[in-house]
C-alpha cells in the first residue's frame, strides 16, 4: 500500500504556470518504465539534439551536441501542465494508492524499523518507509539528523512564453549569460519559446511590472541578435529559488527525495531531472529487494548513490553560475577559456553524460540492458 499525504487538493494541474520542463535521457527512461511517456501527445514534446550557451560580455559560446555521445537527442521539452495531468491520471487509476490530508497528521515517530504516523482522529499508521518530498524540508513533525549546505543565489526566476521571428537562428535550447542576468530559452513550437530569466529580486519585480512594450524592448536588447525580433511575450511570472543540498538522504525509516533533499539554480534545467534520478536510484534497488524487507543496507546504498550523483551536479552548477557572473577575469582570458572548452570534445563528452543522466544509467543498469535500450 502507498499512502500520499498532501497539503491541500492533490489536483495541481488546474493551475497553469506556463512553464516547460527540459527532460533528459534518464528522466525519459523512467517515464517510459512508468508507462507515462507514450501517453504524452507528440505535440506536447519538442526534442532537441543541441544546446548553446553564450557569454555576452566576452562574446564566447559553447555548443553541446548529442552526436558526441552517439545519441539522436540530448533531451526533450515538455509542457508542465501536460506531464502533470498524465501523472495524476495514472496515480488515480492505481488502486494501491490512497490520499490523506497532511494537515490531519498529529505526529510522526521515526523508529529504526518503521515510521509511525498518528492522525488527529487517533488513528495510527505504521509505514515501512516514509519518503519526504516537501520543498526545503521544513517540518515541525519530523526531527531528523540531517543538515543542509545552503546557497543563497540572491535571484528570482521570471517565466514567460515569447514569440520571435527566428529566421533560422537558434531553434534549440539556448542560454545567455549577461552578468547578473541568465536567460534560458526552450523552443516549444515554431518560433515560440519558453523563457526562464534569472535576475536580481529588484530587477525581477521591475520587469514583471512593466507594460508589454517595455518588456519586449528589454527582451530584444538582450536576445534579438540570437533569435530574431521578439514580437510577443506573455506576462512574466516570478518564482523564488535558493540552493541547498542535504548532507545525507535518510535517517532511520525516513528518506529525502527531490526538493526535500536538493535545490539548484535553474540555469541548467536539471531540478526535475535530479528528482527523477533519485526515483530511478531508489526504484532500482527496491526492485532487487522483497517489498516487505526494506533493509538498512538498501537505504545506505540509496544514500551513497544520490550523494555521489547530486553533489557533483550541485557544485558544478554553482561553479558555472559564479564563473559566468565573475568580473575578476579579463574578457580576453575568459574568451580564451571558452574556446579551449568549446574545442575539447572529451570535456564536453563527460559534461553531456552527466547532464543527460547517461552516467547514472550506465552505472546502475546491467550492461546488456543499457546497451540495447533505445531512446
Amino acid at each position: 500500500s502507498i499512502l500520499i499525504f498532501v497539503d491541500q487538493n492533490k489536483k495541481i494541474s488546474k493551475t497553469s504556470s506556463g512553464r516547460h520542463f527540459s527532460i533528459n535521457l534518464l528522466s525519459k527512461h523512467m517515464l517510459i518504465k512508468l508507462g507515462i511517456w507514450d501517453k504524452i501527445k507528440s505535440s506536447d514534446i519538442t526534442e532537441y539534439s543541441k544546446i548553446t550557451t553564450f557569454d555576452q560580455p566576452s562574446k564566447s559560446f559553447i555548443t553541446f551536441d548529442s552526436s558526441l555521445i552517439s545519441y539522436d537527442y540530448l533531451g526533450y521539452i515538455i509542457k508542465e501542465s501536460a506531464l502533470i495531468k498524465i501523472i495524476e491520471n495514472e496515480v488515480d487509476k492505481n488502486k494501491s494508492i490512497s490520499f490523506y490530508n497532511a494537515s490531519d497528521i498529529l505526529s510522526i515517530e521515526n523508529l529504526k524499523t518503521k515510521s509511525m504516523v498518528l492522525l488527529k482522529n487517533k488513528k495510527s499508521i505504521d509505514l515501512d518507509l516514509l519518503i519526504y518530498t516537501n520543498h526545503g524540508f521544513e517540518s515541525n513533525l519530523l526531527e531528523l539528523d540531517i543538515k543542509f549546505i545552503k546557497q543563497n543565489y540572491n535571484q528570482k526566476a521570471l517565466v514567460a512564453n515569447i514569440k520571435a521571428t527566428n529566421n533560422g537562428k537558434h531553434n534549440h535550447p539556448f542560454q545567455l549569460f549577461n552578468n547578473e542576468d541568465i536567460l534560458g530559452l526552450l523552443p516549444t513550437d515554431g518560433d515560440n519559446y519558453n523563457l526562464i530569466w534569472s535576475t536580481t529580486e529588484t530587477k525581477a519585480k521591475k520587469i514583471a511590472s512593466e507594460d508589454n512594450s517595455l518588456l519586449l524592448g528589454s527582451l530584444n536588447d538582450l536576445l534579438e541578435d540570437h533569435i530574431g525580433n521578439i514580437n510577443y511575450s506573455s506576462q512574466p511570472k516570478i518564482f523564488p529559488f535558493n540552493g541547498f543540498h542535504a548532507n545525507k538522504y535518510y535517517h532511520n525509516r525516513v528518506i529525502l527525495m527531490g526538493s526535500a533533499a536538493h535545490s539548484v539554480h535553474p540555469l541548467a534545467g536539471l531540478g526535475l531531472n535530479m528528482t527523477m534520478s533519485d526515483i530511478f536510484i531508489l526504484e532500482n534497488f527496491l526492485s532487487k529487494e522483497k517489498l516487505s524487507n526494506i533493509t538498512e543496507n538498501l537505504l545506505k546504498v540509496y544514500n551513497s548513490y544520490c550523494l555521489y550523483s547530486n553533489n557533483k551536479t550541485y557544485y558544478a552548477i554553482n561553479y558555472i553560475k559564479d564563473f559566468y557572473e565573475s568580473n575578476a577575469l579579463p574578457k580576453t582570458l575568459k574568451h580564451h577559456i571558452f574556446n579551449i572548452f568549446e574545442n575539447n570534445s572529451i570535456l564536453k563528452y563527460n559534461v553531456i553524460k552527466e547532464a543527460t543522466g547517461i552516467k547514472t544509467l550506465s552505472m546502475l543498469l546491467e550492461e546488456e540492458y543499457y546497451q540495447s535500450y533505445q531512446y
